[in-house]
């Protein structure tokens, strides 16, 4: 099945898996040329930035995206899940916080992903 497509949930799914993975390989095909991803440290805009963005690790730790529910609002999608901090050494989960997830989808493919600390501010995101 060609990326463009996937259904929502799976290409979000396989973008997040591939993101906590840190495997950039996984990630390319399902970015749209002028992605744009925004978290609480920066935007990035384009597949290179996005890449790298996404490339970033950390010896001792795994960021692993785990998402409960997505479902369409305005003109994207909203998804409800949690960032956590996996010790690499141990597989513990050293952290766990809520994040809220505004998406939206160009040509089939991840066009913008935005992180947020609360509910609101990701509806608004899709609302606007």
């Amino acid at each position: 099945m060609s990326v463009a497509r996937l259904p929502d949930e799976q290409l979000v799914r396989l973008a997040l898996e591939a993101i906590g993975d840190s495997a950039p390989e996984r990630l390319l095909p399902l970015l749209h040329p002028d992605v744009e991803i925004l978290t609480q440290r920066g935007r990035h805009v384009g597949v290179d930035a996005a890449m790298a963005w996404a490339s970033k690790g950390y010896d001792h730790l795994q960021r692993r995206f785990e998402l409960d529910r997505i479902t369409g609002l305005g003109d994207g999608l909203f998804g409800i899940g949690r960032v956590e901090y996996v010790w690499t050494e141990t597989r513990e989960v050293g952290d766990s916080s809520p994040a809220f997830l505004a998406i939206r989808r160009t040509d089939g493919l991840l066009s913008h992903l935005s992180l947020h600390d609360d509910r609101e501010s990701a509806a608004a995101e899709l609302d606007g």
